[in-house]
């Protein structure tokens, strides 16, 4: 059973959900608020610190507390951007890697994403923009000095927060003095700086190049290498030049220079940063750079509301109708003790190794959810080496389209199907070893516009489309597809759902949906043998999940998912959609005896 809600009084602030059974009344030395979202990493929840600060806390879920593997990507990261000390990126307040669940603290941003601000309110002008601009150079130069390299900077990473702008996702950055080989490149496409594409070594000039891309968009509402599938990005970054109409004169030069596709071309975020402030005229004589962005950002920096927290912040143990719910969830050696100046320590780490787990944490507050399961298991944009890039972001080959063919099977598809045969890597993408990459097959009917406006080599699609298809896997799939990269099949035999992610996807693409209901479990799907060609498949029916990317937390959605699973050939065929024709085309499938 799903649990229930803990009832609360007075309602819990706007974008928050109640505490359920279950939850913890204060985690280290925070009280709880509310939920901000769940997801398959774990919980975030609002919480305030013994100053009634608001603090947003996100809690591993157990099943990945017990993975060494995820506790070490935890504690690496904290130490990774331990020193980053910026006006322009959330404060940390606390984090215990070893407690036997682990849990990080950070500052509550009450924003909306710069990608959110565009779509909904149009792009920053006059000196709004100079103080966008000079607030993420600050950020960067700040993640700069401390030796970490972001390389995933995007317009949806960046919150503008009714104080300034916000950088926050470190989820792929790394440390300056890492060389350390990668088995892809790693971050967005039409972000990505030319010099990763082609194999080079990543450099603090790589952050320089996304960041004058993301001051285009915040200032003409596209990114400066326009809209495409991975390949068509990727080949406009290499070789054309970034579209900059619309970007003030004033700002040409600087951003004109930071998307150089010669690195030492590029300013560092010190100078962009300096320079940014001398444009806007910012502070007095004599002041420090910081002072000066406090003072352009207190004179500029309007009109930026909360989007979500706003409402009286009652934590739970101050609630008698919660007085009796459960223990604290991070019970770990020692907890964190907050500063005055919003420094904290991470509990049986010191101050050194206590980061920017935060900022990673950022997302999370932003959406209202912990969405995506990126932070340790990130796949890359372009697998292998660079010369291979090419070929790799576009692997699709078109098959005759009357009859498609995979590991044997033959099926005869109806007029105007399509059928596209990809590669793709499946596995625990926390474990080097348990990976395989392989084809899988891609059917979906005919008529539909939104089919041309997916890139089916990009995992998750950054931006709304609906595509009705059919996935065709082979043993990566089986093998890989259930929750948390387990195998479709469990210990018990039985078949359950295709999720291969840690977490509920966003729901940008299925027709039909409801909400979840309360109670409702997740866990049971129907099965039945049934007939594919001349041979019994294993046939599953049940509900799937996702998140919806228009709520506040992200609140969880349902979809009903079937699926056959063909022992002998290996065969795993995924509809989540209901598509009508896919029955008969099973039934008429051509299989080897």
């Amino acid at each position: 059973m799903c649990p229930r809600p803990v009832p609360s009084e007075p309602s819990p602030p706007t974008g928050f959900t109640p505490l359920v059974q279950g939850d913890p009344l204060a985690v280290g030395p925070f009280r709880l608020v509310g939920r901000l979202g769940e997801g398959g990493m774990g919980v975030v929840y609002g919480a305030l610190d013994s100053t009634d600060r608001h603090v947003a806390v996100k809690v591993v879920h157990p099943r990945h507390a017990a993975d060494p593997v995820f506790r070490a990507g935890f504690v690496r990261e904290a130490e990774l951007l331990s020193r980053v000390d910026s006006e322009c990126s959330p404060a940390f307040f606390g984090a215990d890697p070893h407690a036997q669940r682990p849990w990080m603290a950070i500052e509550f941003v009450p924003g909306g994403t710069l990608k959110d601000h565009v779509r909904e309110h149009g792009v920053l002008t006059a000196e709004r923009l100079l103080s966008f601009a000079a607030g993420t150079a600050e950020a960067l130069a700040a993640v700069h000095q401390a030796g970490v390299m972001h390389r995933d900077l995007k317009p949806a990473n960046v919150i503008l927060s009714p104080s300034g702008p916000k950088v926050l996702d470190f989820g792929i950055a790394r440390a300056t003095d890492d060389h350390a080989p990668e088995r892809g490149i790693f971050g967005t496409p039409g972000w990505v700086a030319p010099e990763r594409l082609d194999g080079g070594r990543d450099t603090l000039a790589v952050d320089m190049f996304a960041w004058g891309g993301l001051v285009v968009y915040a200032a003409t509402g596209h990114g400066p290498f326009g809209k495409g599938d991975t390949a068509t990005l990727i080949a406009r970054t290499r070789t054309s030049e970034p579209d900059l109409e619309g970007v003030p004169e004033e700002l040409l030069p600087l951003v004109s220079a930071a998307l150089s596709r010669d690195p030492v071309e590029r300013p560092g975020a010190v100078e962009a940063f300096t320079k940014l402030l001398d444009l806007a005229g910012a502070g007095e004589p004599g002041e420090g750079p910081r002072e000066r962005l406090h003072a352009l950002l207190g004179r500029v920096w309007t009109g930026f509301p909360m989007v979500r927290g706003s409402g009286t912040w009652i934590a739970a143990g101050s609630v008698a109708t919660l007085s009796g719910s459960a223990p604290l969830a991070g019970g770990g050696a020692g907890v964190v003790a907050t500063k005055a100046a919003g420094a904290g320590t991470v509990a049986g780490m010191g101050k050194v190794t206590a980061s920017v787990v935060a900022s990673t944490l950022a997302v999370t507050v932003v959406t209202g959810a912990w969405v995506g399961g990126r932070m340790y298991s990130d796949q890359p944009i372009l697998p292998g080496r660079a010369e291979e890039t090419v070929a790799a972001s576009d692997p699709a080959t078109e098959p005759d389209l009357e009859r498609a063919e995979f590991r044997g099977m033959t099926l005869t598809l109806p007029e105007g199907w399509t059928a596209l045969t990809l590669e793709e890597e499946f596995g625990n993408f926390s474990v080097e070893a348990e990976r395989v990459t392989e084809e899988w097959l891609l059917l979906y009917p005919g008529g539909q516009e939104g089919c041309e406006e997916v890139d089916w080599t990009w995992g998750y699609q950054a931006e709304p489309h609906e595509c009705h298809h059919v996935q065709v896997l082979g043993p990566g799939g089986i093998a890989y597809g259930g929750e948390a990269w387990q195998p479709i099949v469990g210990p018990d035999g039985v078949q359950g759902r295709f999720h291969p992610g840690t977490d509920p996807g966003g729901c940008l693409d299925w027709a039909e949906l409801r909400e979840w209901r309360e109670g409702e479990d997740l866990e049971e799907f129907e099965h039945t043998t049934v007939e594919v060609g001349a041979q019994e498949a294993s046939y599953a029916f049940g509900a799937g999940a996702c998140a919806d990317p228009l709520s506040p937390v992200n609140r969880m959605m349902i979809y009903e998912q079937r699926s056959w699973l063909l022992d002998g050939p290996e065969i795993l065929i995924v509809d989540n959609y209901g598509i009508e024709e896919l029955e008969t085309i099973l039934a008429e499938a051509d299989l080897p005896a």
